[in-house]
């Protein structure tokens, strides 16, 4: 599977717009990359609202790693840190560990990271139902859901699905059809947890 390498950024009071200007001039150099794609998002939902987060996913982690040196020598992005009226708060590598779906970033609008913490031991069950959550998101009208695991910038154990919506209505029929699903009633009827759930975050896609 696919490896993503996620960096959050975020803008100091005031300084939204400009942020998104810089990042803007830096979005072309990713084109040139091999890479499977990148995106940015900003976060809409949380205490992080406003942060951008950028996303690029590679088949392997030589190719991700590659990509990340070019990016961080590429004279744009060095202009950029002394430019960029934000502060980078977060780094992490990921490895997507299963997909529903097949995703089309052009066409995307939305995603939601869907976060939980397993427990000891408690992987394999948290893997089969990330899995399955990532199922009933595609079937009711996401676009693609993938289940990832952190590999590197995370200190405990987390899992988590990023799901992807070609607009409202999309996360909207997505929702009520996982709310209404069986999946869902055994899951609420299921008194074994396997560990704590850390929330949803919704972010939007920018055009850029």
């Amino acid at each position: 599977m696919t490896y993503v390498r996620s960096v959050a950024i975020k803008p100091r009071p005031g300084k939204i717009l400009e942020t998104m200007a810089s990042l803007a001039k830096l979005r072309p150099a990713f084109d040139e990359l091999d890479i499977v794609g990148a995106a940015f998002f900003q976060v809409v939902t949380g205490q992080n609202i406003g942060n951008v987060q950028i996303a690029y996913v590679a088949e392997n982690l030589e190719s991700l790693g590659i990509a990340h040196d070019a990016i961080t020598a590429n004279q744009i992005y060095l202009d950029m840190l002394g430019e960029m009226p934000a502060d980078m708060s977060m780094g992490l590598i990921t490895q997507n560990i299963y997909r529903a779906g097949t995703v089309d970033m052009d066409r995307v609008a939305l995603r939601t990271l869907t976060m939980g913490s397993p427990d000891s031991g408690k992987m394999a069950e948290a893997t089969e139902w990330f899995s399955g959550l990532a199922d009933e998101l595609v079937k009711g009208g996401a676009q693609s859901s993938t289940v990832r695991i952190p590999i590197a910038g995370h200190s405990g154990p987390i899992i988590a699905t990023a799901t992807y919506y070609e607009g409202w209505a999309a996360w909207t029929a997505a929702r009520d059809s996982l709310a209404a699903s069986e999946f869902m009633k055994a899951s609420r009827s299921n008194t074994e947890s396997f560990g704590t759930p850390l929330g949803v975050q919704l972010t939007k896609k920018l055009p850029i």
